[in-house]
């Protein structure tokens, strides 16, 4: 038979280990949580300006690998405008309405989408393709995320992240570096827009162009107009 004061002296050492355990795995998961939540502010401090600009999806697009946002993410609506129809007599086609010299077709109210049918020419588009090669175009993430300035560690966090978003490559159009010739005919086209809009050249971004191959995107985001896109 067991002695009893040998089996009390084993069970009061059993309930020990487990109650010191017990407060162990207590004070890990609150020093756990507590590093989570402090690696969360600043992660948050860090990539809120971009949420802001993005929106929460961006996370998102931090964490689901590329299949399951093909997956996941709605087809794109591809509209090809009609070329060269204005001119034709009759009536125009349905969702075709007249706005001043051009023929537009409303492909959403909200957001407020609307296609502008033949609003340049065959040579306009041309001349445009060989300025980029002018130019050169270069990876969509090569452009300031911020008009702030950020400490080198926030600058690569935000590349980062807006490689995430934009996989185009692009440029802006320098009014004061191109050709003169190249500058009145670029300046011709944004007045076209600018008769469209209503929006004068001088407020408006400068011209960028941009090319998509397979595959590449520029997901929905919050624009910038700083000073220094103006000329």
């Amino acid at each position: 038979m067991r002695p009893s004061g040998l089996f009390n002296s084993r069970s009061t050492a059993r309930r020990r280990r487990a109650a010191r355990l017990r407060r162990s795995v207590r004070r890990r998961c609150l020093c756990f949580g507590v590093t989570t939540l402090i690696a969360g502010c600043l992660i948050w401090y860090h990539v809120s300006p971009l949420v802001k600009s993005y929106g929460f999806e961006l996370f998102y697009y931090m964490f689901a690998p590329g299949w399951m946002r093909w997956l996941n993410e709605p087809a794109p609506r591809i509209v090809i405008p009609r070329e060269g129809f204005g001119t034709k007599p009759g009536r125009l086609p349905p969702g075709v309405e007249r706005w001043g010299d051009y023929l537009i077709s409303r492909l959403s109210v909200s957001p407020n989408v609307t296609l502008v049918h033949d609003f340049m020419t065959r040579e306009e588009c041309a001349f445009l393709r060989n300025l980029t090669e002018k130019i050169g175009l270069v990876s969509g993430t090569r452009f300031s995320v911020s008009n702030a300035a950020v400490s080198s560690y926030n600058a690569a966090l935000y590349n980062y992240l807006y490689s995430l978003v934009r996989t185009s490559n692009g440029q802006f159009v320098d009014y004061k570096t191109i050709d003169p010739d190249d500058r009145e005919k670029v300046l011709a086209i944004a007045r076209k827009a600018e008769a469209i809009t209503g929006l004068e050249v001088g407020n408006s971004e400068r011209p960028f162009l941009q090319h998509y191959k397979p595959s590449k995107r520029f997901r929905a985001h919050y624009g910038e107009s700083p000073s220094s896109f103006r000329f």
